[in-house]
């Protein structure tokens, strides 16, 4: 069986060559002159069948092809019409024309979820003695997402919004390049502060999300005499910016 060529075409070249010889030699190499002929049918047969399915395949692809363009161009014409219906029952503010159109109403825009609430507050002293206010957050598509930065020092009655922060940046500016990780630097802390409290509270436009915990940080003398800071967080007790003693900045 390793005599004959595997591809079909070759295969069929093979039989064109050797049907003729075979069955003039039939009695010369023990082949039965019906064997040989039967052969030669069945080989023309087959090159009829190939010919005939080589045909079908190209006239298949056209035929994909003209459909395909077809739908293309039916598609389009159907999708120009509906925007020119949904177009028109909106200007004329008369929503049976969509059962008329046998079309389906525009469906109301889901509500604009709440920002998280930012978690894993941290802390860290830049060499100005500004303070660099660290959080994460990972919030849903929809509107851009603010931080509302409430600070409050020893003596204040309640907290003051410093900053609406997309909180994106580090000290230096530049993309903090991590998933969910917010920066924002505090560099208004007035000396001899003795300590200070900040709260923060993601905003999607006018929605507020639930504050985070109250970070409280507390300054010291660190060892060789330089300065040292310590941060706690607690629950805070206002859910949202403009509640619970939050005031902006004058």
């Amino acid at each position: 069986m390793s005599d004959l060529p595997s591809k079909q075409s070759d295969f069929l070249a093979f039989c064109t060559a050797h049907a003729g010889l075979w069955g003039s030699s039939a009695a010369l190499i023990g082949v039965l002159p019906g064997s040989a002929l039967a052969f030669k049918n069945h080989s023309d047969a087959a090159k009829l069948t190939l010919d005939a399915a080589e045909a079908a395949k190209v006239a298949a692809k056209a035929a994909t092809n003209n459909n395909d363009t077809a739908m293309k161009i039916a598609r389009s014409e159907a999708a120009d019409i509906i925007k020119t219906i949904r177009a028109f029952a909106q200007a004329t503010n008369n929503p049976n024309v969509y059962s008329l159109a046998g079309i389906a109403p525009p469906t109301a825009p889901s509500p604009t979820p709440a920002p998280s609430k930012p978690e894993m507050l941290g802390i860290a002293l830049q060499p100005s003695g500004a303070l660099t206010l660290s959080w994460r957050a990972t919030n849903r598509r929809g509107g851009i997402v603010t931080y509302a930065i409430g600070r409050k020092l020893p003596g204040d009655a309640s907290f003051t919004i410093l900053a609406n922060t997309g909180g994106n940046a580090g000290a230096n500016g530049r993309p903090t390049g991590r998933r969910g990780l917010r920066k924002w630097t505090d560099s208004t802390l007035p000396v001899n502060s003795g300590g200070v409290q900040y709260i923060i509270t993601g905003m999607r436009g006018n929605i507020s999300g639930e504050s985070s915990e109250i970070l409280t940080v507390t300054f010291g003398a660190g060892r060789g005499g330089g300065m040292a800071v310590a941060s706690s967080t607690t629950m805070a007790s206002a859910p949202g910016v403009g509640s619970g003693g939050i005031k902006m900045a004058a």
